[in-house]
């Protein structure tokens, strides 16, 4: 069969469609929109056990990988002067002087973290390969549980970062023309609470 010589996804694919004219043809409508729901495939990645941690010192060259990872995936505004401007900062300066909340996995890998003031969520960045896998729900839940009113400012240009907090209940509040160096990076304030 020619299925043989086709990657994963064309039999998939091809499966699929001989499965859809099989139902089409047998099952009342109803029944066939189900199986459709049934055969849809998931959006999530994986499903893994997450758990929150406070950082070690062990933490930062993974924190490191974490955050330049993170904003190679969602900051594609960012000019390559000013990314490297920022990474030298949060390499430097930022990242071995803060406290974080670590999300590791089941072996104690860090995927995400999130640092806080308080009430107010500073950073929050998921390893772009552990993205969609409830990584960064699971530190604003705990977020959450600390402070029943959080709020959080992102850049207006990160969109799926906007979209993200607004799926969880944050609203926005304000906005800034440019970020906390004078960059012109609009940020949106957000409040959840």
């Amino acid at each position: 069969m020619l299925c043989g010589y086709l990657p994963k996804a064309s039999k998939r694919h091809l499966e699929r469609k001989a499965l859809v004219r099989i139902v089409r043809a047998t099952a009342p409508p109803v029944a066939f929109v189900r199986v459709l729901k049934a055969m849809r495939p998931s959006n999530r990645k994986f499903q893994m056990t997450i758990s929150i941690r406070s950082s070690r010192a062990s933490d930062f060259p993974r924190t490191f990988e974490i955050w330049r990872s993170a904003v190679i995936a969602t900051h594609d505004f960012l000019t390559p002067e000013d990314f490297a401007a920022i990474e030298a900062l949060v390499r430097d300066q930022y990242l071995p002087a803060a406290e974080f909340w670590i999300a590791a996995d089941e072996n104690d890998q860090a995927l995400g973290f999130m640092g806080m003031s308080g009430a107010q969520i500073d950073s929050l960045f998921v390893h772009a390969d552990a993205r969609g896998a409830g990584v960064g729900r699971r530190l604003v839940e705990h977020a959450m549980s600390l402070h029943p009113v959080l709020t959080v400012d992102v850049n207006e240009q990160n969109a799926s970062g906007a979209g993200f907090y607004q799926r969880l209940g944050f609203v926005t509040v304000g906005r800034s023309p440019v970020d906390d160096a004078g960059r012109l990076y609009p940020l949106l304030h957000l409040r959840r609470g």
